[in-house]
């Protein structure tokens, strides 16, 4: 069913204005009625109070505010007050106009290149993984980085590093992991071991956890486990130990890479060494082991035996050994082949993805031919067993059992040093491994994976080696039947790169961006559906969705959007819009914008289209509530949080933040936005907007934007012009970059743009020439009262000089005291770093340790990341109101290729040749509130998963505590107050922001564009890459 949903627009009487103030308090009548010529008498009048108090200075109590509703739309009303002397004072009003707002107009609509389409379908990471019949455990590595199926608790992967002294602890990040496809074209997400030359040696194991008495046990109390007090039986305590490895099958792929280093070194994968790590326990077996693959791709294994001599005081282990077996099959490891080795202490089976010519053969045995070519090979699914290893002593010559080498159950837990057996070794370098398992299950108890048996066993091993060596397990593929007017149809299946991520919740796949260049639209038709069907391994449809597309009726119309929607063909043609010209302004606004229903910025309310109407004049209004807001128009969460997902925000619940205590804290600071339909390129924005005065708190602001998301799973991480942006994230939950296309205009501002301890340190600044302006102000903290303050930069040429700068303030005004006198001017490329156009060095000890070019360009191999993004701070006026003046002013953006200018009332402000947006955007004009981030406590629940709990907001900037400290009481107090860069306090319940008009005019490829006496020459079109989140928020507008 359509969505169309409305709040109707309320009136409320101002507060009056008095010729002569009032002595005291006064009662007046309140009536009205429609406005007619014959108006004037005593008929038709609804009254609204008999008896209204008033104050002297005209304002009501807050609790006795006079509501008027169900009014007329674009009506005018008479408003009458009488009073206690029966004298009438008569106000004329016009009504304004509401808008019904509908759902997504994208979501499950119509798709675009570039964008993560989340498909909301329960355990879709279960459906095809090993399940519980064919493997105990399982993990893979992947966005998360190796988190286990996640019906068994398993908890995740643990990365060890060795540091001075041989000590290994576990590490608070993950390996590093990445995206490898073989030459049979097997790709997987592997965590990559580099220790050869690494200072610091980093492993990985599997968490101790275990199934115990029905239940398991919590994954991070591992180091509990004492095997003297069970003898080393499966009673309880310990988990996916030593012993699961050696005493029952179970695997791990791994991938040798080609690589231009020594050739000549082992490559350990699996490793433990008993002497290095317990001294106060020892038994009969293994001491020292080691597994891996030889120079020559041979598999080896290193180990010694201990046997225990003598009791109690006496007791002492004997070595025998170390022994090294190699391995006699025949078979030799190729690089740049994912391989899944069957492993029980030794490896006993060895399987990779079949090719297209290797013929299955239905024995289930494998017998291999010693130093010969294999020739038998047994394919169980699209996998193919290509060695059963056979290993001898290199020494004697004798032949190895399982047995022989069979790793001993887990150790105690000596100092949190490790856990006793490991992936990678001080010499691998080159390897990923990933995909570790254990089982399957037979029923009984785990069995061998390679084992023979009646045909549901078979079948069994069959499914589980095609789910874990097939490059499309768990990584299912897309397939588009597209209709066309005429009829035609258009199947494309996109390959399974193109998968982005799988949760117990939903998948997400990534549109292919060049998808364009494969749909053969037939001569003079239009895309008219899209059906896409979810692939398995098989090729078999699991899910399957249509799309139709969008309709977006406007004043010109009905616009279709194609249910696969080409950027190329949405760009904006010049146009202008001027409200109060409109016959029907609701259409006139659906025509060229949709509203963004959702929430960014902090502990706030979001953006509600609810709060965008038509007022008496014409105008369009983009209300915003502030702390003191007593209304019902709700605030809107993060679209993401919606379940099931609808593309916008939910109606928020802060009721269970015991530590916010504010009145009508649901309420609270809500905004309100305008999108484009369509996407910008070069041009000039003008925006008639007018802001009241004193509206501290909020900010409103006039952008354009264009964002795109990319993990590193994603094909396209290291490729232009992706790869010219930081890496953000974590190993624990995985890295991205952003390319965020953007220019804004932001009210309010201070001019502080950042702060250096002394003038001595001027002359090893760096200063990007293509961004500072004479505009540029700095804060000095240490010296003399003339060395102090504010300083602005007067020689724009020489500005690591001195004598530069003239003092302009003595107090450095922090960025959370702003002036609607000034404004931030921003240019964005990404979204990482300070924004200062301009960067100190970092000193240690006395001494430069990065310079300040390193500081502002990065630093590869470190945490200096580079700059991506510039906020010119300018000053506009002289008056403490500046431009929120309750007056119109004109705001102007140009975007030219290689600069952006702005202009206010058709006066040139400041030009900005930094970090200049390089694609198509979308305008946004709203009003948003800039407030503290939401600060977590998190813990974990009695299945080991992390629960986050909200406990306050975090203070980064120190207003009301230490800068970055946790404010766990909200209540209505000015010293609570929840606000940053925009005020601390939004002290008023209602602002109205007035737009007046919208113009664009649109520069065209092959134009000279000669602005503030320079010519800029458009060569080409901006880039029209599409958008990760094009339905992020957005609702339409539904016209009458």
């Amino acid at each position: 069913m359509a969505v169309k949903d409305i709040i109707p627009i309320k009136y409320w009487i101002p507060k009056l204005d008095f010729t002569v103030r009032l002595g005291t308090s006064q009662y007046f009548k309140v009536m009205y009625k429609i406005y007619t010529d014959d108006w004037n008498n005593d008929i038709g009048w609804t009254v609204l109070r008999e008896q209204y108090l008033v104050q002297p200075d005209g304002t009501t109590s807050e609790s006795d505010k006079l509501v008027l509703t169900n009014l007329v739309e674009n009506r005018t009303y008479v408003l009458r007050l009488v009073d206690n002397r029966n004298k009438n004072f008569n106000f004329k009003f016009k009504t304004g106009r509401n808008i019904a707002l509908g759902d997504s107009p994208y979501y499950n609509k119509l798709l675009m290149p570039g964008q993560i389409y989340d498909w909301y379908i329960a355990n879709m990471d279960g459906k095809d993984a090993p399940n519980k019949v064919e493997a105990e455990w399982y993990y893979r590595a992947n966005g998360k980085k190796g988190v286990s199926m996640d019906v068994d608790n398993w908890g995740s992967l643990i990365s060890y590093e060795q540091q001075a002294g041989d000590v290994i602890n576990p590490m608070s990040t993950y390996l590093d992991t990445e995206q490898v496809t073989d030459k049979y074209g097997v790709s997987a997400m592997g965590f990559a071991f580099n220790n050869k030359n690494a200072l610091v040696k980093k492993y990985l194991s599997t968490p101790n956890l275990r199934f115990q008495n029905g239940s398991y046990v919590a994954w991070h109390a591992y180091w509990t486990f004492d095997p003297k007090l069970i003898g080393g039986d499966d009673s309880g305590g310990g988990g996916v130990t030593g012993r699961e490895f050696g005493t029952k099958f179970t695997g791990f792929m791994f991938l040798i890479k080609e690589y231009d280093g020594d050739e000549n070194d082992d490559r350990t994968l699996v490793w433990i060494d008993g002497d290095k790590y317990y001294n106060e326990f020892v038994y009969n077996g293994v001491k020292q082991y080691k597994f891996g693959v030889t120079a020559a791709g041979k598999f080896f294994v290193e180990y010694s035996k201990g046997t225990l001599v003598g009791v109690n005081e006496e007791a002492h282990l004997v070595l025998e050994g170390p022994y090294r077996a190699e391995d006699e099959s025949g078979f030799i490891v190729e690089k740049n082949v994912w391989y899944f080795i069957d492993y029980g202490g030794l490896p006993t089976a060895v399987y990779r993805k079949a090719k297209e010519d290797e013929t299955p053969n239905a024995d289930p045995e494998f017998i291999p031919t010693g130093g010969e070519e294999l020739s038998a090979k047994v394919r169980l699914g699209t996998a193919i067993k290509v060695a059963s290893p056979q290993f001898k002593r290199t020494s004697d010559g004798v032949a190895v059992s399982i047995s022989d080498i069979t790793i001993p159950y887990q150790e105690e837990y000596l100092n949190n040093q490790m856990t006793p057996l490991l992936f990678g070794g001080e010499d691998t370098d080159q390897v990923l491994i990933c995909k570790i398992a254990g089982g399957p299950n037979g029923g009984s108890g785990p069995v061998a994976f390679n084992s023979g048996g009646d045909s549901e066993t078979t079948n069994r091993y069959r499914r589980f080696y095609s789910k874990i060596c097939d490059d499309k397990f768990a990584s299912y593929q897309l397939r588009y039947t597209i209709t066309f007017s005429g009829g035609n149809t258009q199947t494309l299946l996109q390959e399974t790169k193109f998968t982005s991520s799988i949760s117990n919740e939903k998948i997400s796949f990534l549109v292919d961006p060049d998808i364009f260049q494969q749909v053969i639209i037939p001569a003079g038709n239009t895309i008219r559906t899209v059906r896409l069907d979810i692939l398995n391994y098989l090729g078999v449809s699991v899910a399957n969705k249509i799309f139709s597309g969008f309709n977006n009726v406007g004043i010109n119309g009905t616009t279709h959007y194609d249910a696969l929607m080409n950027p190329e063909e949405y760009v904006q043609e010049s146009f202008k819009l001027v409200f109060a010209e409109q016959d029907e302004p609701v259409k006139a606004l659906a025509e060229y914008f949709f509203t963004k229903h959702g929430s960014w910025g902090g502990y706030n309310g979001g953006t509600n289209g609810h709060n965008i109407y038509f007022n008496g004049q014409g105008n369009l209004v983009i209300e915003n509530h502030g702390d003191k807001y007593t209304g019902t128009i709700r605030g809107v969460g993060k679209e993401a949080d919606v379940k099931p997902f609808t593309g916008y925000g939910a109606d928020i619940n802060y009721s269970g933040n015991s530590w916010d205590s504010r009145t009508n804290k649901n309420f609270l600071r809500v905004g309100a936005a305008l999108v484009s339909n369509r996407y910008f390129g070069y041009g000039k924005v003008d925006v008639m907007l007018k802001l009241p005065i004193g509206c501290w708190g909020v900010c409103p602001a006039i952008w354009l934007f264009h964002y795109i998301e990319i993990s590193e799973s994603d094909y396209r991480y290291n490729l232009y012009p992706y790869n010219q942006r930081n890496a953000q994230g974590s190993a624990d939950d995985g890295y991205y970059r952003v390319v965020n296309n953007e220019i804004d205009i932001e009210l309010p501002s201070q001019l502080t743009n950042g702060v250096i301890d002394n003038w001595s340190i001027l002359p090893d600044c760096y200063f990007d020439m293509n961004i500072i302006t004479e505009d540029l102000v700095i804060g000095v903290k240490n010296g003399s009262e003339e060395d102090t303050g504010l300083f602005r930069l007067t020689d724009i040429t020489k500005p690591k000089q001195r004598d530069s700068w003239v003092k302009v303030g003595p107090v450095i005004v922090l960025r959370y005291e702003p002036s609607f006198a000034n404004c931030k001017f921003n240019n964005w490329l990404g979204e990482r770093e300070s924004g200062q156009g301009w960067a100190a060095p970092v000193y240690e000890d006395g001494s430069i340790k990065y310079t300040a070019e390193e500081v502002y360009k990065g630093k590869e191999g470190t945490d200096i990341l580079k700059e991506e993004y510039c906020s010119q701070l300018l000053k506009l006026s002289e008056s403490l109101a500046g431009y929120a003046d309750d007056k119109f002013h004109k705001w102007s953006i140009v975007w030219l290729p290689d600069r952006t200018l702005l202009y206010v009332d058709d006066i040139f402000i400041s030009e900005n040749r930094g970090f200049v947006p390089f694609n198509q955007m979308k305008l946004t004009i709203a009003g948003w509130f800039p407030t503290m981030p939401v600060a977590y406590r998190v813990t974990e629940d009695e299945n080991g998963d992390q629960v986050k709990t909200a406990i306050g907001v975090t203070d980064r900037d120190g207003i009301h505590v230490t800068p970055g400290s946790v404010m766990t009481i909200l209540d209505n107090t000015a010293n609570t107050s929840i606000g940053t860069w925009a005020g601390t306090q939004a002290n008023w319940q209602i602002c109205q922001m007035e737009v007046q008009s919208v113009e664009y005019l649109k520069y065209n490829a092959g134009e000279s564009i000669v602005l503030n006496g320079k010519t800029s020459h458009i060569t080409e079109e901006p880039m029209t890459l599409g958008e990760s989140f094009p339905e992020s928020g957005l609702r339409y507008f539904i016209t009458p």
